[in-house]
C-alpha cells in the first residue's frame, strides 16, 4: 500500500512530513531498502489512517491521539500558524496565532516580550502571552524584568534557554519563580532569544504543564519549530511596529536554494549532497543569505526569508 504514496500521489498525503517519514520516503521508496522501510510505516500508521479512492491517497489524522502527542498532525498544523502571523495585521491578530499554539503542542502558556525595538524608546515595548493579568501586573510592578534569571539568560546567548538547566540564585531570583508557581506558572520551560541587526531584541517563551518524559519528548522535537515561530512572530511584529522602508533584497540562486533546505529541515552535509555543492559552500551561502537578511542565526534569516517570500514553506 506504501508503493501508492509513490510520485503524484505522495503530495497529497502530506504537505511536510517529519524526519522519519522523510527517511522512509527518500531511503526506502526511491532505494527499496526494507530494513529502512518497516519501523517509518508503523510510525505513521500510529497516526494516520490510509484511504485509497480513484483520485489517489487520502491520509485521516488519528484523532483519538492528543494534538500534542500527534506529530503529523502538529507538523500541519505548524504551517497554518506561520501563515496566521504572516496574515497578522494588528497586535491582537498576532495574539490570536500565538494562542493557537497552546492547543497545536500542548504547551501551557505561550509569550513574545520585545525588550527592544529599533527605534522605540519605550520599556518593553511589545509584550504578548497568555498569562494570568495579575502575574504581569506583578512581574512589571516589580520589575522582575530587570532580574529575572530566564531573560538575562537569554539576553546573552543566540541558544535557547531551557529552564530545566538554569541556575537560579538564591534571593530575589527564587522568589520571582516561587510567585510564579503560585500564578499556575510551572518551572518546564524553553525561552528562544531573537536579536536583529538594528538592536533590537526580544524573546520568545513556552511553558509547559506536560509530565516531564512528555516534557523533554516535545521539547527535543520541535525546538527548532519554537525558534522559527520566535523569529517569526517578531519579524512581523517589527512590520506592524517600525515604519521604517527597507531596501529590496537580492539573493543569489545558490542563497535561495540552501535557504529552502534549512526550512525543510535539512543539515550542512544534507543541503550539500542535493545541491551538488561541498559543505563549506553551503555555509558560505547562509552565512551570505545571514547578512543580507540583516539576521544573526540561521533560523532568524530562514523566519524572515518565509515572511517576505523569498523561500517557500
Amino acid at each position: 500500500g506504501i508503493g501508492a504514496m509513490r510520485a503524484e500521489n505522495r503530495s497529497h498525503v502530506f504537505k511536510r512530513c517529519d524526519d522519519e517519514f522523510r527517511s522512509c520516503h527518500n531511503t526506502a521508496l526511491y532505494r527499496r531498502e526494507r530494513r529502512n522501510l518497516i519501523q517509518p510505516i508503523r510510525y505513521i500508521s500510529k497516526y494516520c489512517r490510509f484511504y485509497y479512492t480513484e483520485a489517489g491517497v487520502s491520509a485521516k489524522f488519528n484523532s483519538r491521539q492528543p494534538a500534542h502527542r500527534n506529530p503529523l498532525m502538529r507538523d500541519g498544523a505548524f504551517y497554518s500558524v506561520l501563515e496566521q502571523i504572516e496574515d497578522a495585521q494588528s497586535l491582537p491578530d498576532l495574539e490570536r496565532a500565538i494562542m493557537g499554539l497552546i492547543d497545536i503542542y500542548g504547551f501551557a502558556h505561550a509569550g513574545y516580550h520585545a525588550l527592544r525595538l529599533p527605534n522605540d524608546p519605550r520599556e518593553n515595548p511589545v509584550v504578548i502571552h497568555s498569562y494570568p493579568e495579575q502575574w504581569i501586573s506583578r512581574y512589571r510592578s516589580q520589575r522582575y524584568f530587570e532580574i529575572d534569571p530566564v531573560v538575562l539568560q537569554a539576553a546573552r546567548s543566540i541558544l535557547p534557554v531551557d529552564w530545566d538547566r538554569l541556575s537560579v540564585p538564591e534571593g530575589t531570583p527564587q522568589l520571582l519563580f516561587r510567585e510564579a508557581l503560585d500564578f499556575g506558572i510551572g518551572r518546564k520551560g524553553l525561552t528562544v532569544p531573537i536579536r536583529g541587526a538594528r538592536g533590537d531584541l526580544a524573546v520568545f517563551t513556552v511553558v509547559s504543564a506536560l509530565p516531564d518524559r512528555e516534557w523533554q519528548s516535545l521539547k527535543l522535537a520541535q525546538t527548532r519549530d519554537i525558534q522559527l515561530i520566535g523569529n517569526y512572530v517578531h519579524h512581523r511584529v517589527l512590520a506592524l511596529c517600525c515604519d521604517d522602508e527597507e531596501a529590496p533584497i537580492q539573493l543569489s540562486r545558490r542563497e535561495r536554494e540552501c535557504l529552502q533546505w534549512a526550512a525543510a529541515g535539512a543539515t550542512i552535509a544534507g543541503t550539500a549532497e542535493r545541491i551538488h555543492v561541498s559543505e563549506r559552500a553551503v555555509r558560505g551561502y547562509l552565512d551570505s543569505a545571514r547578512h543580507k537578511l540583516s539576521s544573526l542565526t540561521k533560523a532568524q534569516a530562514v523566519a524572515r526569508a518565509i515572511a517576505l517570500g523569498i523561500v517557500e514553506h
